[in-house]
């Protein structure tokens, strides 16, 4: 018998030859046994010749193939749109800051309308070292020849454990815009310790060669497994014509160990630096490349965890590249 017509056929069990059984629904005829379904053959989907990474997208009739979409958009600052809305997002990928960056809207608020980077401040350098050293370089900029400067503004973050010697101190000098190693007469600075044995010391220091992170004085480190040190620098440009060779600077700081200070010492500075020791970059402005911390005497070698962790930031809202006239542009 070569077909078989009924309503309705019931069965424990069906074999089927290499023909297989065909249905018909009118429209198509399908081949059974089926072990795979194609895809492209469910209703209402039409997936013909999908490519890798690709999703299922309904397009408003059918279930289609399509590239993954979602996400922030990546583009350069120029790239901005100038006043997102609506769908637009109002948050994206600056490819030429290399930040985060959201569109801030509290113009008429006494605040100023635009994109500016997420988070506050962006990591733009990072040291962690373990050996005894002497002194290290912490550069930014582009990595060969770091003639890049982005900021006008820094927040620095030292901290310092396990001194080598019980007169330890620590100071550092600027690369200036030429990647020149800063010294001369350009540094200075006022400083306070408040030691726990005696109260306070203060001193100035003006004219010097480098910038002290603890003490000149017998205010110094000690060695033990508490003489440990933190401080946090806060360092600032004047992108103007006039002033843009006047860097000033901030820092607090404190030990658990100082020297002839018993338990511990608080520390406070501030003061400037005097721009670069070759003709500027831009106009008369002195832009930072990085600094070099020095270490006297050199640091004690950990064998396990790290003896000094180094951290810069660059401050957002103070991209100098972005200030008018050029006088921000460290380029």
């Amino acid at each position: 018998m070569s077909t078989l017509n009924v309503g309705t056929a019931n069965a424990t069990t069906v074999n089927v030859g290499t023909g297989g059984i065909r249905f018909s629904d009118t429209t198509t005829m399908t081949t059974a046994p089926v072990t795979d379904i194609a895809l492209n053959d469910i209703n209402n989907v039409s997936a013909g010749s999908p490519s890798a990474d690709q999703v299922l997208q309904w397009n408003g009739s059918a279930w289609v193939n399509a590239d993954a979409s979602g996400g922030i958009e990546v583009g350069t600052r120029a790239q901005r749109p100038s006043n997102p809305s609506g769908a637009m997002s109002n948050m994206r990928y600056n490819t030429t800051d290399d930040y985060l960056e959201n569109y801030f809207y509290n113009g008429g608020e006494g605040s100023q309308t635009g994109w500016h980077a997420v988070g506050g401040r962006q990591m733009i350098a990072h040291r962690t070292v373990q050996e005894s050293v002497g002194s290290i370089d912490i550069r930014w900029g582009q990595a060969a020849t770091n003639t890049r400067q982005k900021y006008w503004g820094y927040e620095i973050h030292f901290s310092f454990f396990e001194n080598n010697s019980n007169d330890t101190y620590w100071y550092l000098r600027w690369w200036d815009g030429q990647n020149n190693l800063s010294q001369g007469g350009n540094y200075y600075y006022n400083m306070e310790l408040f030691a726990s044995n005696d109260g306070n010391y203060g001193g100035n220091q003006n004219g010097s060669s480098q910038i002290y992170l603890n003490s000149w004085s017998s205010y110094r480190g000690a060695a033990n497994g508490e003489s440990h040190h933190s401080f946090t620098m806060w360092m600032h440009n004047c992108p103007h014509s006039s002033g843009g060779n006047y860097w000033s600077y901030h820092w607090n700081g404190g030990g658990a160990q100082v020297q002839e200070g018993g338990g511990g010492a608080n520390i406070t500075g501030g003061g400037g630096w005097n721009g670069g020791s070759s003709s500027p970059q831009n106009g008369s402005v002195f832009p930072i490349r990085g600094f070099r911390l020095y270490y006297n005497p050199s640091s004690r070698n950990v064998s396990q965890g790290i003896n000094s962790n180094i951290t810069v930031f660059g401050i957002s809202g103070f991209e100098g590249e972005q200030f008018s006239n050029g006088y921000g542009d460290y380029n």
